[in-house]
């Protein structure tokens, strides 16, 4: 230290603040020779599109005949086994150009347009959709995103229970996508409000595990077995298409128990499934993984050492809603992951305790039922005009059915809300045995089992001799049957026509053919259902996606009693008819040019109860019997 001057005044002052002063410089050379401060992130613009206070106004402007087509657009399943499918399910839906999407007055042009949906929520007058903004322009974004997924909510009544479902997720600790509610237009024709649900793709795994490299895949009625994990469709360029991490569970799940626990614990975060698990059987979810192998995804996280994550997705199907407050209750350990667990005394700990913690915690029926009165306010106005669509009536041509109950509907939300702690008390504290034997399925390539089909012909009847006996002694006609690349001439043949028993305005052509070859002779029934607008003399009639024209089946007949087996369903082709007449003992004469694909479990099963029913009257009957005697 400098020596002070004599009698300097500021001397003592000066031995105070030098050491002062050093710290000072010394901070300042620190913090200029490290890494600078990393600016503020931008803010996240995405947060505006799923906030769950707002709701959003989309307005969409197309071309009327391709707004048509995306209304009408079919995924085609000809060639598929739906009940032992042998690769991911086909997604064969096309993307249409939209001009103009408006977003709470926010727009952008060239957009791209597509329906989305499997089965049950598929509608043609109110159809899911998915906006691709950066289809036709590189990079281009609306809110932060180049993607929307909006959900039409066609099987839920109350219009609201994805988002329950997917916050509730969030609340339990496990990534689920945000959601929010719109009221759409699509050139100037209100469709009413929709879910709003954020896209699966990589930004929702960035948000959600804080990388986007991982393994992810989409289960459509898929699970951890050899005849089953061949649905999983793997959905980025990450992901690996050979399975190789579904594989692994799936061998895992094969060992016996003293080894099962060991093996999976490193290849999927059991105490998170274990925690979806719960909240799928907590909210009813008739729809999941748990009681179909449906509507989820699975994340492989890198930074978790590759361990697989469960993510819920097509929620549609809960809190009563959808089942009108029908209980869905009990483990629900159908598919192998659940069964394995359950029936492993570590395992059905872990669930237990998952539910236990579920309902120590983020099941606050209070704040549930709160949030459910917040969303009444927000939606029902619009609610209240939006005309109620059954799934199924809208993918047959979009009628609608009765007035959309969304008052009842939301009541039925909230007395299940009320009522789920008490179901859930009794799940823990008398844990029932899992004995429940696994599905089957039927996976030979047996056209019965795997049937697609070719076929043309001729008939010539008259109008009103559907309920005769012997079918194959009225009328008359030819068939050519190819299956499987191989064409058969069907030896003997009858036709019958008359009023279609479901519908008024359709009636039905029904052929009986016998098919004999040398080893053995299959009797096939063809039913042919017409428009009776459509019925002309000369009119061509076609299979249109809409429902608006031919429709059919096929099924196949056991000569010896009489049991019409669905195979296949009309998916092509065209109806010439030369002589028609509606009325008794008119003529009714044609020819066919048509091609049938598969029909799922579900189909087959209602086509077959239907047809026995209407011999028999004996539901407990048919439906052993249409279910294979079980």
């Amino acid at each position: 230290m400098a020596p002070t001057r004599p009698n300097d005044p500021h001397a003592a002052l000066r031995n105070v603040l030098r050491p002062l002063l050093l710290g000072v410089v010394i901070a300042l050379m620190a913090s200029c020779s490290s890494e600078p401060e990393p600016e503020d992130s931008p803010p996240d613009e995405t947060a505006a599109l799923y906030d769950p206070a707002t709701l959003l106004q989309v307005d969409i402007t197309m071309a009327v005949e391709d707004w048509a087509f995306v209304r009408q657009d079919k995924r085609d399943f000809t060639g598929v086994n739906m009940s032992c499918p042998k690769a991911p399910f086909p997604n064969t839906y096309q993307w249409r150009p939209a001009s103009t999407v408006t977003i709470n007055g926010r727009s952008v042009s060239n957009v791209h347009i597509r329906k989305k949906g499997f089965i049950g929520s598929v509608n043609s007058v109110k159809p899911s959709i998915k906006l691709k903004f950066d289809a036709a322009v590189d990079g281009q974004q609306l809110f932060g995103t180049t993607r929307m997924t909006l959900n039409n909510s066609v099987q839920d009544p109350s219009l609201m229970v994805q988002c329950l479902t997917y916050d509730l997720t969030r609340k339990s600790g496990l990534p689920a996508p945000r959601c929010n509610f719109a009221e759409v237009t699509v050139n100037g024709e209100a469709l009413g409000i929709y879910a709003n649900i954020e896209p699966m793709k990589k930004p929702f795994l960035r948000r959600s595990f804080g990388n986007d490299k991982g393994h992810l895949y989409e289960g459509t009625l898929s699970d951890f077995r050899d005849d089953s994990m061949v649905t999983f469709e793997a959905k980025t360029g990450d992901t690996d298409p050979t399975l190789g991490p579904i594989k692994a569970i799936t061998a895992a799940l094969k060992l016996p128990d003293e080894k099962l626990m060991a093996a999976l614990e490193p290849l999927v975060d059991i105490d998170a499934f274990c925690t979806f698990w719960a909240t799928s059987i907590l909210i009813g979810n008739a729809d999941s993984y748990f009681t179909k192998g449906n509507n989820y995804f699975i994340y492989f996280d890198p930074e978790q050492a590759g361990r697989g994550h469960f993510i819920p997705w097509g929620a549609d199907a809960t809190f009563g809603s959808a089942h009108k407050g029908a209980e869905v209750m009990g483990p629900q350990a159908r598919p192998m992951l659940a069964r394995r667990l359950y029936m492993s005394p570590a395992g059905q700990k872990r669930f237990l305790a998952a539910m236990s913690k579920l309902l120590a915690g983020p099941w606050n029926e209070s704040a549930v039922s709160a949030e459910v009165t917040r969303i009444e306010a927000l939606i029902g106005a619009a609610a209240l005009k939006t005309p109620y669509l059954p799934a199924a009536k809208g993918g047959k041509g979009g009628a609608t059915s009765k007035p959309y109950d969304f008052k009842t509907a939301v009541a039925t939300v909230q007395s299940f809300i009320a009522g789920r702690r008490a179901m859930a008390k009794l799940l823990l504290d008398n844990p029932p045995e899992w004995t429940r034997k696994l599905s089957t399925k039927n996976c030979s390539d047996d056209p019965k089992t795997a049937f697609t089909a070719k076929t043309s012909g001729t008939f010539v009847t008259t109008y009103g001799t559907t309920t005769a006996k012997d079918p194959f002694a009225v009328g008359s006609g030819s068939l050519v049957m190819d299956t499987a690349g191989k064409a058969q001439t069907a030896s003997t043949v009858g036709a019958v026509a008359g009023q279609d028993t479901k519908r008024t305005d359709r009636f039905v052509v029904e052929l009986n053919a016998e098919v004999t070859s040398t080893k053995s002779a299959v009797r096939y029934r063809l039913w042919i259902v017409v428009p009776k607008t459509q019925a002309t003399p000369g009119a061509t009639i076609q299979v249109s996606k809409d429902g608006g024209g031919l429709a059919g089946a096929i099924a196949i007949v056991d000569a010896k009693t009489g049991k019409a087996t669905p195979a296949a369903e009309l998916r092509v082709g065209s109806l010439t008819l030369s002589k028609v007449g509606l009325q008794p003992d008119s003529a009714v004469a044609g020819s066919f040019d048509l091609t049938w694909g598969q029909v799922s479990a579900g189909e087959a099963f209602k086509a077959c109860f239907g047809e026995c029913f209407k011999k028999s009257k004996d539901a407990a009957a048919c439906k052993k019997l249409c279910m294979g005697g079980k």
